[in-house]
């Protein structure tokens, strides 16, 4: 049997964030330490299961799914895919940004 889930205090997620290196200030802590044990709570009912009989997975999902061998197929030249582009800047295509300006996904550009 797992041991209960500890509650995790604002001071926990500070120290967790300062070791991160993430900036998480004062209210945020607040909101989070709640949140945070509420998932440890969900985690150890789950390490509570007997899965004792259950059969591994490679990868869930998987079962019936039809991987076919990687065949090359046509392509476009370049010319027809510029054509296709509603923003281009030849001879590259524009695509919306997916990365935040610090190289990385952020808040200021959520996936969405």
């Amino acid at each position: 049997m797992t041991q209960p889930a500890p509650d995790i205090s604002a001071e926990d997620i500070k120290r967790l964030a300062r070791l991160a290196r993430l900036e998480v200030d004062d209210p945020r802590a607040e909101q989070m330490a709640p949140e945070i044990s509420g998932i440890l709570r969900h985690v150890a009912k789950v390490g509570e299961l007997d899965l004792r009989d259950v059969e591994p997975l490679a990868s869930p999902g998987t079962e019936g799914a039809r991987l076919d061998d990687d065949e090359p197929g046509s392509t476009l030249d370049p010319r027809s895919a510029l054509a296709l582009s509603p923003d281009a800047a030849p001879p590259f295509l524009k695509v919306p940004p997916v990365l935040g300006s610090g190289g990385a996904a952020s808040d200021d550009n959520p996936r969405s």
